[in-house]
């Protein structure tokens, strides 16, 4: 019977495409054509915008911040 051996790199990469497949589409698609390592080197760099879920919790945090600190009219 042949033991078959899943180096680390492959659960690390299994592990990678099971949280993947929850982003919406779109993003899944920005992955697979833009990053080097998916698309053969077509575009050495990514073109689409990095960390999106961090940009979109920093922009309602703040968003957050502004309704509970909200300015008023000091005159």
């Amino acid at each position: 019977m042949e033991e078959h051996k899943i180096t680390y790199t492959q659960v690390m990469h299994e592990r990678w495409m099971r949280a993947n497949a929850s982003l919406p589409e779109v993003d899944q698609n920005d992955i697979i054509t833009e990053n080097p390592v998916f698309n053969n080197g077509l575009k050495p760099s990514p073109e689409h915008q990095h960390h999106p879920e961090f940009s979109q919790s920093s922009y309602l945090r703040l968003r957050s911040m502004e309704e509970a600190l909200r300015i008023s009219n000091y005159f």
